[in-house]
């Protein structure tokens, strides 16, 4: 599929982190095109941007993440450069890669706060005191569920982390957003997502950890405005799918979360949600981490 506006790029916004080379799973071949690498998950940060510059016919971003040892070594680079250029020490950074359709690349930086290395690659969603409970449809298409008190498909695992730990305020959007290949693969066009932030958070919480759940309009919530999303259904997590055009991102932590067993695809509908529940969120610079979930009635 070939689009003719050009007016947007193709980018992936990923982790820079010294902490990163000690993960085990991070250096692993199928995460990372080196043996210690600081870059989080980079090469399913390539698999995306790859997949989206032959869906919106960016030929000539194509060769330019062919090969991705050459591709980490060009972001080291970078990093060294914006590093001396600025006069900081090693740390923790957000790095966004673009293309334009020329297949020219562009990086911009930002500093981050140092998180634990749990955060990138956590064992388990279960929250310590965790009270999921299964859902009873409510009649409104719009608001919160109510919960039943009886409860026998708790999940079993190891508890990680306390329900105390929550840093992430989340809300369910007010309108809902039409689904696209830009709610599939990450561009620049991403005015859907400010106006979802723009109409659901208050002017001074749009912060990096205020999230808003968006949802299609036939009541699919498909994702965060910066996240993929996690629910717990019927005694195990679930994440939405990402059918092409049809769904959210395909965000590289939801794929890592798949393939490692903490959940599994399955549609979560808006009635489905309830005030006040646990909803983990993820993506490629911050890592993986919950909060609570407020839902206001239209």
């Amino acid at each position: 599929m070939t689009l003719q506006n050009e007016s947007f790029r193709l980018f992936s916004s990923l982790r820079y982190d010294p902490l990163l080379v000690s993960s085990q799973h991070n250096c692993s071949p199928s995460l990372s095109f080196r043996e210690k690498s600081p870059f989080y998950m980079l090469k399913y940060h390539r698999d995306r941007m790859l997949e989206a510059s032959e869906r919106f016919g960016f030929h000539n971003v194509v060769p330019k993440l062919t090969n991705g040892t050459v591709l980490e070594e060009q972001l080291i680079e970078r990093v060294n450069a914006h590093q001396s250029g600025h006069n900081i020490t090693d740390g923790p950074l957000k790095v966004r890669i673009l293309f334009n359709q020329d297949g020219i690349m562009d990086t911009e930086f930002t500093a981050v706060p140092p998180v634990p290395m749990a955060t990138f690659y956590p064992s388990t969603f279960q929250v310590d005191d965790q009270a999921n409970t299964p859902l009873e449809p409510s009649s409104s298409a719009k608001t919160a569920l109510r919960a039943e008190s009886k409860d026998s498909l708790q999940p079993t695992h190891e508890c990680f982390p306390s329900a105390s730990s929550a840093q992430w305020h989340i809300t369910l959007d007010t309108t809902s957003t039409i689904s696209s290949l830009h709610t599939s693969l990450k561009t620049t066009e991403r005015q859907h997502y400010d106006a979802s932030r723009s109409r659901t958070l208050d002017p001074g919480a749009s912060t990096p950890l205020h999230e808003v759940l968006i949802f299609t309009p036939s009541g699919l919530v498909i994702e965060g405005s910066m996240t993929s999303v996690y629910f717990f259904r019927r005694g195990r997590w679930v994440t939405p799918p990402v059918e092409l055009g049809k769904g959210g991102q395909r965000g590289t932590t939801r794929r890592w979360a798949l393939d490692a067993g903490l959940c599994v695809e399955e549609e979560v509908t808006v009635r489905s949600v309830i005030e006040g529940e646990r909803v983990w969120v993820s993506n490629g610079v911050r890592g993986f981490g919950f909060g609570f979930l407020r839902v206001e009635a239209s």
